[in-house]
Order: structure tokens, then C-alpha cells, then sequence
């Protein structure tokens, strides 16, 4: 499977996280995404996979 494209509003968001993090959060979006067969990474999507990954600590 193609890695999914992110949206400029996705990237933004992206670009918000900090930087000693964001490549550990852009990877745990893009595997949610594959997982979910997601395709277009959208601020909604990583809202969703942000608040998973909060609800499990981490």
C-alpha cells in the first residue's frame, strides 16, 4: 500500500507538535492510517489517532 497523503491542514497540525516528538506522532499516524486503510490524512483523522494514543498513556 502507497503511504497515504496528508492534507495542508493535516501538515499544519504536524507542524505544531514539537520537534523532538513529531517524527515519533507523524509514525503513530501513518500506521493508524494503514491499519485503517486511510489514504488521505486529514486533521480529523489525526485528531482521532492523538486522543487513542492519549487515552493509552502515551
Amino acid at each position: 500500500m502507497a503511504e497515504p497523503t496528508w492534507t495542508p491542514e493535516a501538515e499544519a497540525l504536524m507542524a505544531r507538535v514539537p520537534f523532538f516528538v513529531r517524527g515519533i506522532a507523524r509514525k503513530a499516524v501513518l500506521k493508524a492510517a494503514e491499519a485503517e486503510g486511510v489514504t488521505e490524512i486529514d486533521p480529523a483523522f489525526v485528531a482521532r489517532v492523538r486522543a487513542k494514543t492519549q487515552r493509552k498513556g502515551g
